[in-house]
């Protein structure tokens, strides 16, 4: 009787520490500002969070159990369902790139980080995609590469001018 009440109790501390594990993961999932997408080994959507939501103004109910290619246009779909297959296949964290519409219409460089989600016995049941947007640093990298392209330009008219200048004052001088 004593083994058995222990084991109960036991048991009832696991579960609590799981229950626990599993409150703090999700409030994590939830919370983190960036846009996550998990989908099933059939490429369709288990799991999106807030701020996924909130990029792709699509709200979660309207969106779980649906395929990605009713997500997205179909060359951005391709490469979501493509690079899941990948993952899916090696089990190996992966990382795209693409040009996706955000909910203001605009549309924005953001970097996908893959990952393959297994379950308890370690077989692979899905995809885990966090999406980072880029584009302020697309943006800043684009305005760096002009400005230098600008400096460089300048100081080869700037060369020019003075080779020109000195040329010019050294055949005044010969004049004179």
């Amino acid at each position: 009787l004593h083994v058995r009440s222990r084991r109960q109790r036991q048991m009832c501390i696991r579960d609590r520490e799981l229950q626990t594990q599993l409150a703090f993961q999700h409030l994590l999932f939830e919370t983190t500002p960036l846009p996550m997408l998990v989908t099933d080994a059939d490429q369709r959507v288990a799991l999106v969070n807030k701020a996924w939501e909130d990029f792709f103004g699509r709200g979660r109910y309207a969106v779980l159990g649906h395929e990605i290619k009713g997500l997205h246009a179909r060359d951005d779909a391709l490469l979501q369902m493509r690079s899941n297959q990948v993952v899916m296949r090696s089990g190996q964290r992966m990382m795209v790139e693409a040009r996706l519409p955000h909910v203001d219409g605009s549309y924005r460089d953001v970097q996908i980080s893959k990952a393959a989600v297994k379950n308890a016995q370690g077989q692979i049941t899905g995809v885990l995609s966090i999406f980072v947007d880029v584009s302020e640093f697309r943006a800043a990298e684009h305005a760096t590469r002009e400005a230098r392209d600008a400096a460089e330009e300048a100081f080869r008219v700037k060369s020019e001018f003075c080779l020109l200048y000195t040329s010019d004052a050294a055949d005044d001088s010969l004049r004179v």
